[in-house]
């Protein structure tokens, strides 16, 4: 896969967590502020993304848990997320109970939102990220059952939508391989860390439910250790991606042709600090990238990473208008 520089794009830090958060969930609200969950602690944070003063708020709590996997959009629902909590031993990279939420904001209101637990997936192994597919189900990805569940939201019953070997970790010593997920169009495409992998596969109705509609597919194969990542222009699993490589701190573009299926990568960012998770946002038709970088905190999935003590140099703030805008929080 071709790799292409590209130095032009300027780069905002907009705000920051605490110094020793880990965060994994990302979510940019109709309002344009942004939701942030913490994988440390059981708690989602707001803030305004216009508003380099603005210091993330705490917005609620979940009980049961001491720990948010991630956090995602229901379809249909004006400002509503599913949120999947857990109870997690960071260091030991051990992940247990989970469960599934929903939250309903209003804008301008200060009351927290109170959690609504939609259910539990007690066969579950490690829910990493989850995405609305329709306005009842909610799609799971499952690392340690190499799987991905399905979860209707209205009665509170999950099944295993697919389990395939694409899902897999390729090398012994890694820790995840399926990782993230969206929906574009008929297809879900979802990412595996272990294998450097994008694969797709095409879903379809199948009464209340989804079902397969035919056999996984590889999108490209060179994006190791990709962990947070985002959709733009995307079309039946062709079109842009932004990743973020949370072992050596680099943001990609990577851009799906959509008839040769040929993919074409570029660095957007280097010398990001565990980048996780990454959001986009259109703005007068161009599009902004959100990026959130963890803190100095030991987990058990990540060696010999690129360092806070290694950046020496401070965010330079740009304000050259460009194609594309990074945002880091």
């Amino acid at each position: 896969m071709p790799v292409i520089e590209d130095d032009s794009v300027p780069v905002v830090l907009i705000t920051q967590m605490p110094s020793d958060a880990w965060v994994e969930g990302l979510a940019v609200r109709p309002n344009g502020r942004i939701l942030l969950t913490r994988l440390d602690q059981p708690e989602v944070y707001d803030f305004q993304a216009e508003d380099k003063d603005a210091a993330p708020e705490l917005l609620c709590t979940f009980p049961s848990s001491n720990g948010i996997m991630n956090i995602c959009p229901l379809k249909g629902r004006h400002d509503e997320y599913a949120v999947v909590s857990a109870n997690i031993n960071m260091a030991k990279s051990q992940f247990s109970d989970f469960v599934i939420w929903r939250i309903a904001l209003t804008p301008g209101s200060k009351a927290a939102p109170e959690p609504i637990r939609i259910a539990t997936i007690p066969e579950a192994g490690c829910i990493l990220s989850l995405t609305a597919a329709t306005e009842r189900i909610l799609l799971l990805a499952d690392s340690a059952k190499h799987c991905i569940w399905q979860l209707d939201i209205e009665t509170g019953e999950s099944s295993v939508l697919i389990s395939d070997d694409s899902m897999k970790i390729k090398s012994a010593g890694d820790f995840f391989g399926l990782n993230r997920m969206r929906v574009a169009g008929d297809f879900v495409v979802f990412t595996n860390t272990s294998a450097g992998t994008i694969c797709k596969v095409p879903v379809g109705p199948d009464a209340d439910r989804l079902r397969t509609l035919g056999p996984v597919e590889t999108t490209t194969d060179d994006v190791v250790d990709c962990d947070g990542w985002a959709m733009a222009d995307v079309n039946g699993g062709n079109g842009s991606f932004y990743l973020a490589n949370y072992m050596d701190g680099i943001l990609w573009k990577l851009v799906v042709d959509p008839v040769s299926a040929e993919s074409t990568s570029s660095i957007v960012m280097t010398d990001l600090v565990s980048p996780t998770a990454v959001e986009v946002m259109h703005v007068n038709g161009q599009p902004k990238i959100f990026v959130v970088c963890c803190g100095q905190i030991d987990v058990g999935w990540v060696k010999d990473r690129v360092s806070w003590s290694d950046i020496n140099a401070a965010v330079q703030v740009t304000v050259t208008t460009t194609e594309e805008v990074v945002e880091a929080a």
